[in-house]
């Protein structure tokens, strides 16, 4: 596996590069993960260094791609990025990004990665000592 940075006309995928499109801003880097020269998942991650936050925007896998263990990699990736750039807390709103991902599934996965959920709302951190 492979996490690797990427610009959206390189991705070939086109799902992930319209979940990519979706997601990009001014401060979102995109990035694909690889497996056997597949694409297979997309993150999309913003950098709010300057105020010591990391937030992922997107983790989107391919449908035959989950319930592996590779969001869990790709959720580590994003927070060893987050503490690379100084951040002491990354952040997220979880919710689903299609049918077949139920939102209390998310919020209970994403809680015992460590995340904490703010009251009656989707977003979620986790801070870094």
């Amino acid at each position: 596996m492979e996490i690797r940075e990427v610009k959206l006309v390189d991705v070939k995928c086109e799902i992930l590069r319209e979940r990519l499109e979706r997601a990009k801003s001014g401060r979102t880097v995109e990035y694909v993960v690889i497996i056997n020269d597949a694409e297979v998942a997309a993150l999309s991650y913003e950098d709010w260094s300057e105020k010591s936050l990391g937030f992922i925007y997107e983790i989107f896998l391919l449908k035959q791609y989950r319930n592996k263990g590779l969001g869990s990699k790709i959720l580590e990736f994003a927070e060893k990025k987050a503490i690379e750039l100084k951040c002491q807390k990354i952040e997220l709103d979880a919710h689903p990004l299609d049918e077949h991902t139920e939102q209390n599934w998310l919020f209970s996965w994403y809680e015992k990665k460590g995340y904490t959920r703010e009251k009656s709302s989707e977003r979620m951190y986790k801070t870094f000592e």
